[in-house]
């Protein structure tokens, strides 16, 4: 998953882990419709 590996320098720099979640179980149903 390429754009997970794009993603975690930002997340490790600038967001909290609560963050990620809430991306990521938005960003799920995107990748899913694709």
């Amino acid at each position: 998953m390429g754009v997970y590996y794009f993603l975690v320098p930002i997340y490790k720099n600038h967001f909290s882990e609560k963050d990620l979640k809430d991306a990521i179980e938005f960003l799920i149903p995107l990748w899913q419709k694709n």
